[in-house]
């Protein structure tokens, strides 16, 4: 991503956003927006404005707020969320109807509704070649949102500064980052180049003796017509991305030459560093600046209800910082009644008693130690025989008589028990007789045990011992 301009203004609307393109076409030296290439999220006033300024300007729109649009109509089933994205990448025509079919098979009132949401914006198979960026959504400028999230809401003039100081620094450390390297190819381009000549493995090239070539899967009747001369194929996956496909790579290998050397100019090292030539100079403080007699005038502040939002409002299905999905938008589906819209908390179609019944298994299944509170707690560890035990946080315990290891000694020795753990440490509990007398049972198998009340009795016989 490479920033050309920014600006600052009240609301995102028609006026504004065509205040701001018109400077733009005046810097980038063009009036009608031939040969570039617009992608937006549909914000309020944006498709009209680069209409109306850039009227000869390709025109996309970012598949995926498209999708959190359908999203909303039929729901983020899987199949839906899979088949849509599928729609999106497909590379021609022919490929889009087979996909259209596919979503029809699933849904005729989806697929009728895709076809209803301008899909030549948004789909690959109808993009031109000039941008060479396949991308069908705006990921990129989310990058730039991010860089300047820690400057977006200081003052004016101080997040101003803020962004140009951060895009000064970054513009010189990606030149020296590419610089310093011997490539031919940025480092994406070359890791998306790699693939493709992975995805090549099973396909033959067939030449007609001059630039053509007939590119076939195996023994399959899948074909495709390559073109060296024109870096064209007829998947039409070269012409958008400007990165040889697998078809064109095999086409290429037959002609004994290099895929890197078919790469569109725009992704070689040359072009690059031609880009970050310029670099953004520093400026003196406000302590340096000029008297001006013109005033300027705010804008009009507009009163909003509630505390001013700091984070980003994440969409319908977006993964957010923690790495979960959030739920909002999604559809809620009794388990009781089956009912679309409620869970079985807010029931009120089951009959009470299935409710009664259902919570009362529910409070038996998530605690099942209230039925003998004081069972566990109240025996300490070492009055409860032979065997395997298991701390709550999953630590073990091997007890066994202590006669086992042992020898009697002359005088009488109050019961006990031996305790050795799994990481070869080894402890003696000593008690009395007539508080604890020592079981040999056996404990149940997987049998969970509390060890508090081992430490309290332990720490009252350490308080008896002071003096």
């Amino acid at each position: 991503m490479f920033p050309l301009a920014w600006a600052v203004c009240e609301v995102e609307s028609t006026d504004t956003w065509s205040w701001f393109l018109e400077l733009l076409a005046t810097d980038l030296g063009t009036s009608e927006g031939a040969g570039y290439t617009f992608m937006s999220d549909q914000q309020k006033g944006l498709l009209a404005a680069v209409s109306n300024v850039f009227p000869q300007a390709e025109s996309r729109v970012c598949a995926r707020h498209v999708y959190y649009n359908f999203r909303g109509v039929f729901g983020g089933g899987l199949e839906y969320r899979k088949q849509f994205w599928t729609i999106a990448k497909s590379n021609t025509v022919n490929h889009f109807n087979e996909n259209i079919e596919v979503m029809r098979g699933i849904s005729h009132e989806a697929a009728e509704d895709l076809l209803k949401r301008n899909y030549k914006k948004w789909c690959r198979a109808f993009y031109t070649p000039l941008s060479c960026c396949d991308s069908v959504d705006n990921n990129m400028s989310e990058v730039f949102n991010a860089y300047i999230l820690s400057a977006r809401h200081k003052p004016i003039i101080t997040m101003l500064e803020d962004i140009r100081e951060g895009l000064m620094e970054r513009l010189h450390k990606k030149r020296d980052f590419i610089g310093k390297k011997e490539i031919m190819l940025c480092p994406r381009i070359q890791i998306q180049l790699e693939k493709h000549k992975i995805w090549a493995r099973g396909w033959n090239a067939y030449w007609d003796g001059g630039f053509c070539y007939g590119v076939r899967e195996g023994a399959t009747q899948v074909k495709y017509v390559v073109d060296l001369n024109q870096h064209t194929c007829s998947c039409n996956a070269w012409q958008v991305s400007g990165i040889p496909c697998k078809h064109a790579i095999v086409a290429i290998w037959n002609k004994v030459d290099h895929p890197e050397q078919y790469v569109n100019a725009y992704f070689c090292k040359q072009t690059y560093m031609k880009a970050y030539e310029f670099l953004l100079e520093p400026l003196n403080g406000p302590q340096e600046w000029p008297t001006s007699d013109s005033i300027v005038v705010a804008p009009k502040v507009k009163k909003v209800n509630g505390r001013p939002k700091t984070k980003r409002r994440y969409g319908v299905g977006e993964v957010t910082a923690s790495g979960k999905l959030k739920r909002t938008g999604c559809s809620m589906k009794c388990s009781l009644c089956g009912v679309i819209g409620h869970n079985k908390r807010g029931c009120k179609n089951a009959p009470k008693q299935q409710q009664h019944s259902n919570n009362h298994a529910t409070a038996e299944q998530t605690t099942p130690q209230q039925q003998h509170p004081r069972t566990s707690s109240a025996i300490p560890m070492h009055n409860r025989g032979v065997g395997i035990y298991t701390y709550p946080n999953g630590y073990q315990r091997i007890a066994t008589p202590i006669s086992q290891h042992f020898p009697t000694p002359q005088r009488q020795r109050p019961p006990a028990a031996f305790y050795s753990d799994n990481g070869g440490e080894q402890t003696i509990y000593s008690f009395p007789a007539h508080d604890f007398p020592l079981s040999q049972t056996q404990p149940s198998q997987g049998h969970t045990i509390s060890s508090q009340a081992l430490q309290d009795l332990a720490m009252a016989r350490r308080l008896e011992k002071r003096p």
